[in-house]
């Protein structure tokens, strides 16, 4: 997905009592509707937002970051929600 090319990052600082950041360039989904339908640049955005929940949640148990498996979770969510909007119709 074309989500992971992005430029982004989650910060969890090692002090668990700062509040942890997530930076993305939220400018470039207008590009993104502007050059794939408005559906597919949905997905990306949320396939994107889903890796950082995952990254959140590995920050937050003190677990080392896994970005291939973190990818892939949110892959699997994202086709899960694509399922069920088909299912919708």
């Amino acid at each position: 997905m074309s989500a992971r090319k992005r430029e982004g990052n989650f910060f969890g600082p090692f002090d668990i009592s700062i509040i942890p950041s997530l930076y993305f360039p939220l400018g470039d989904i207008f590009r993104t509707i502007s050059r794939r339908e408005k559906e597919n640049a949905v997905c990306d955005w949320l396939q994107y937002l889903t890796l950082f929940l995952y990254d959140y949640v590995d920050w937050q148990e003190d677990r080392e970051f896994n970005s291939g498996l973190n990818n892939d979770l949110a892959d699997k969510m994202i086709y899960e929600y694509i399922d069920f909007k088909k299912n919708q119709l």
